[in-house]
């Protein structure tokens, strides 16, 4: 019933490819997309051999539709099938290069070029809208294209000067045609059947919005248009029906939206973006799964919007800019800055993550200060997330602590409904998934598949203990940026003040275990197995700068407590141990007041007091009973001078030390509710913070403290 609703209020003709051709005259709109040969066309020759072969030469061969409406010129203004129309276009021009190079007469010749140009003018059958000019163009963009198919007419060759990307794109697309003709012995009969057999179906309509509206009914088999085509024409379609308002207007808009779709260069991204920005800006809780669905959702709203469309253009083109500063994790701030947050998520976290942009781009209408808390929420959700493996997926669109959710807060701009719902979140994450059991597992940081997460989580510590205990850690940059981007980042982004070295990881228990040394220095009873099971473990690094890193690298624990000590970069090595600690313990400066805020219990390496019946080694940390104050050395009950080993306690000792400082670094030091896992229905739970942080060996170890 519907189509044949249609066929009343719409001409639609069955047509032959050469009446089609010889019959009308089209032009191209300003507001489609680029013609590009290779994704239409990467069959369609093949397909046309095939049907001509196949099919003797007798049967129809069906393209597809056509959608047009003719303009106070007598053109046929195409609103779907430019695609389909330029192949053939190029195919029939490409027939008329192969007969013209091969010397057939002039009146064969002009047969052909009937179906090219328009009786006694000079205009082509196909042509573009080009700033109110007549151009003949296989790319609504390319300005050269009245040029380059003149010369090719009057030279029967494939221009090769002023040529531009576009017309580049036209070359290869005309010498695959003309070098089809070439090679097949019947390149006249399959001509013949291209103008004849080929069939069109012409859908004609009386102005631009009737022709919208079919193209929106009607399932085109040629190629889809593609989500951003779709949603550019979603915009368009609410102006007049009038031609000559609507071409000032389609070439306003149009220019915009080349604007805006120029800062991706891709379509797959530019989807993204756009559904991102809908999320940002425009929806509730509706975020499309697939660009079809931004797609519907777009429509539903456009027609209800009152904005017009530059407007929204203007804001979607300024957005753009800055989302693809957040993507490379750099603020857009005015001078050029960079936020701390985000330079940590781009030296360290995947660029592939964008679930957290549309936050980001909704907190960009906030101010600096506030920015920076909601770029530092971020940072924390990537971490958790990275560190359970949790999938962005599972919060992007919940009704309760979820993107969607956090990005009407930020509309709002209630920043402490924002700090609620993200803690809720961080809480929810470190229940379900086991943070505390997951980043302290022994082989978690062994795969080398984690280094980036590993040197962070390390680093963050670092910065964290070392900012509150009065120092000043300064982060340095890992920026993975291409070398011209690094370049283009340099000119506009002033280069931080850093340390004179960069920081580093250091293992504590010696990562070579191949290395006689090391094997010595390990605690008795250590098999080479059991020291690659330790050395990945969260609690055996340390942040250390460079070059005394490179310094101690195979070098025994015991060694390194000294150069601990006295290393400037790094307070966590240099309180990690007790004869390391030489500011007053009574609370009277900043040290020692992080000391206590962290229960940061200094740790005493284990020496081997005896052994057991077994003749299992016995390790204490009595270090005092042991001192010889004459030798001014630890000697044991046999004489030997005692050596300090790093145990499995010890380990522990640290992880639970950074544990309680990522947990205040979360601000999870509380408790709440929370779902025992993602289903609605699930029962809901009070959690203690300080549960989800306790280490998975606490118990064994007694590190816990009331």
């Amino acid at each position: 019933m519907e189509n044949q609703e249609i066929t009343k209020q719409f001409d639609i003709d069955r047509e032959q490819i050469g009446n089609f051709f010889k019959t009308h005259a089209f032009k191209i709109p300003d507001f489609q997309r680029d013609y590009d040969w290779e994704s239409e066309n990467s069959t369609f020759l093949d397909d046309l051999e095939t049907a001509f072969k196949t099919k003797g030469g007798t049967e129809e061969y069906y393209i597809g539709t056509v959608i047009s409406h003719k303009d106070d010129r007598g053109f046929h203004q195409i609103i779907d099938g430019q695609q389909r129309i330029t192949s053939l276009f190029i195919l029939i021009a490409a027939y008329w290069i192969h007969i013209t190079k091969n010397g057939a007469p002039k009146k064969k010749q002009k047969g052909v070029e009937a179906y090219l140009e328009k009786v006694d003018t000079e205009e082509f059958k196909l042509t573009a809208e080009e700033m109110d000019d007549d151009v003949f163009v296989l790319s609504t963009t390319d300005p050269n294209g009245e040029q380059w198919i003149k010369e090719l007419m009057k030279k029967c060759k494939v221009p090769t000067e002023s040529v531009n990307q576009f017309n580049d794109k036209h070359q290869k697309a005309l010498k695959k045609a003309v070098s089809f003709f070439n090679n097949q012995e019947d390149a006249e009969l399959i001509y013949r059947f291209l103008l004849k057999n080929v069939i069109i179906t012409h859908v004609k309509a009386l102005n631009f919005r009737q022709a919208y509206i079919v193209f929106e009914r009607m399932n085109d088999r040629g190629k889809e248009l593609t989500v951003p085509d779709k949603i550019k024409y979603i915009l368009m379609s609410k102006h007049t029906s009038d031609i000559t308002t609507f071409r000032q207007y389609s070439d306003a808009i149009n220019k915009k939206w080349r604007l805006v779709s120029d800062v991706f260069n891709d379509e797959a991204k530019f989807t993204t973006y756009l559904i991102h920005y809908f999320v940002a800006f425009l929806t509730d809780f509706n975020w499309p799964d697939k660009g079809e669905e931004a797609v519907t959702w777009f429509k539903n709203y456009w027609n209800n919007e009152k904005r017009e469309a530059s407007d929204l253009l203007d804001d979607m083109y300024e957005k753009a800019l800055l989302y693809e500063g957040y993507k490379n994790a750099r603020d857009n701030s005015t001078p050029p800055g960079e936020n701390e947050a985000l330079k940590y998520k781009r030296s360290y976290f995947s660029s592939s993550i964008t679930q957290h942009l549309p936050l980001l781009l909704a907190s960009s209408e906030l101010d600096p200060d506030e920015f920076d808390t909601v770029a530092n929420y971020v940072l924390k959700l990537c971490f958790l997330m990275q560190v359970t493996r949790k999938s962005w997926q599972s919060i992007r669109a919940q009704k309760k602590h979820s993107i969607t959710s956090f990005v009407q807060d930020v509309r709002k701009k209630d920043m402490k409904a924002l700090e609620k719902n993200m803690i809720g979140l961080y809480r929810k994450i470190c229940y379900q998934e086991g943070f505390s059991s997951t980043i302290c597992a022994k082989d978690f940081f062994a795969d080398n598949k984690r280094n980036d997460l590993r040197k962070f989580t390390i680093l963050k510590v670092e910065e964290l203990i070392t900012n509150e205990s009065g120092g000043l850690f300064i982060f340095q940059d890992e920026d993975k940026s291409e070398p011209e981007e690094k370049q283009k980042n340099a000119k506009r982004t002033p280069k931080p003040k850093t340390s004179s070295e960069r920081i580093t990881l250091e293992h504590i228990i010696a990562k070579n275990t191949e290395a006689k040394a090391i094997m010595k220095s390990v605690p008795p009873g250590w098999t080479e197995e059991k020291i690659k099971e330790f050395i990945g473990r969260f609690g055996n690094y340390v942040a250390l700068g460079y070059n005394l890193n490179n310094k101690l690298s195979d070098k025994p624990t015991r060694d390194k407590v000294e150069p601990y000590k006295e290393q400037g970069l790094s307070t966590t090595a240099r309180l990690m141990f007790k004869d390391n600690i030489s500011t007053p313990t009574d609370g009277s400066n900043a040290e020692t007041r992080v000391i206590e805020k962290y229960q940061y219990e200094v740790i005493n390496l284990s020496f081997v007091e005896g052994f057991d019946e077994d003749d299992q080694p016995i390790f204490s940390e009595d270090w005092e009973k042991y001192f010889d104050k004459e030798k001014k050395k630890y000697i044991g009950p046999e004489g030997e001078e005692l050596v300090g080993y790093f145990l499995e306690k010890q380990i522990a000792k640290r992880e639970h030390i950074m544990l309680l400082v990522l947990q205040d670094w979360l601000g999870l030091n509380g408790k709440g509710q929370v779902r025992k896992s993602e289903s609605e229905d699930d029962e809901i739970v009070m959690v203690f913070d300080k549960s989800l942080f306790k280490h998975p060996q606490d118990d064994l170890y007694g590190l816990s403290k009331q």
